[in-house]
């Protein structure tokens, strides 16, 4: 049903990119009741998106950023959430926010408690460089290269729309797995699509320093060792590659290689 109010009659699961099927887990969130607001930012089609908004019987509101041109629609069940997040986001009555705001801001998109202090504390690293840098540190932190597919935020599509303090947190953890059980229940296998998706191989350059990260949905799974020169490809023998990008943190670049599961 949600597919022929977004976009057509004909159209099945499965052809929704990865993308589009994120944008339609973070609607259904607040529409469930596990966040007070959400938001998506640069839409294709945002007359669609606010379309089956309404049909949910959300409030939203298109909020276009002049600085950068970028676009966000905000959605929630309630107009004063979405007030508020505005406020909290682009208010610029104040010349020095409070973090307090952020606080706020985190409790709105459904942040677990043990996470809201990771998001207050590095307000200004995202703001500078994105969400990139904050994912790394954290991630270079990790004493595993395993890590669940459920704190997976490396990819299109997400189980979670915050920023962890950990990729091991228990609470981040529940909160992706009820996230994607929420497609269950969709035809065409699409929960088995996306648990298959998240199970990736993050190879990060970092100058000299190489990280390689693996997300699995086996919680019992042996954890492996970074890889020593020349057996990086037997480590990724399983996997298949699906693409590759360039972070730039000020002067420094990053190389990306990301691998999906066989």
């Amino acid at each position: 049903m949600f597919l022929k109010n977004i976009f057509s009659e004909s159209l099945p699961p499965h052809s929704l990119d990865l993308k589009e099927l994120d944008f339609l887990l973070k609607i259904l969130t607040v529409k469930e009741n596990k966040r007070r607001l959400g938001r998506i930012e640069n839409p294709v089609n945002i007359n669609a998106w606010e379309k089956y908004c309404n049909s949910l019987g959300l409030k939203y509101y298109r909020y276009e950023n002049k600085s950068n041109h970028d676009v966000f629609l905000f959605f929630s069940k309630e107009e004063d959430y979405i007030k508020k997040g505005l406020y909290y986001h682009y208010s610029d009555k104040r010349k020095v926010k409070s973090p307090n705001d952020s606080i706020a801001l985190a409790y709105l998109y459904g942040y677990p408690d043990c996470c809201i202090k990771t998001f207050v504390d590095n307000i200004k690293l995202m703001t500078q460089e994105k969400d990139f840098e904050l994912k790394m540190k954290i991630i270079q932190k990790s004493k595993s290269n395993f890590l669940p597919i459920y704190t997976n935020n490396f990819y299109k599509f997400k189980p979670i729309f915050h920023h962890v303090h950990s990729y091991y947190c228990g609470n981040s953890i529940n909160i992706g797995k009820e996230n994607l059980s929420i497609f269950k229940e969709y035809p065409n296998n699409l929960y088995k699509r996306l648990i298959k998706e998240l199970r990736l191989c993050i190879v990060i350059l970092r100058g000299q320093y190489l990280f390689i990260k693996k997300f699995s949905c086996n919680d019992h799974e042996v954890k492996f060792s970074l890889p020593l020169e020349g057996k990086l490809k037997e480590t990724l023998k399983d996997f298949k590659r699906k693409g590759s990008y360039i972070m730039k943190l000020g002067d420094e670049r990053i190389k990306i290689f990301i691998f999906r599961q066989n």
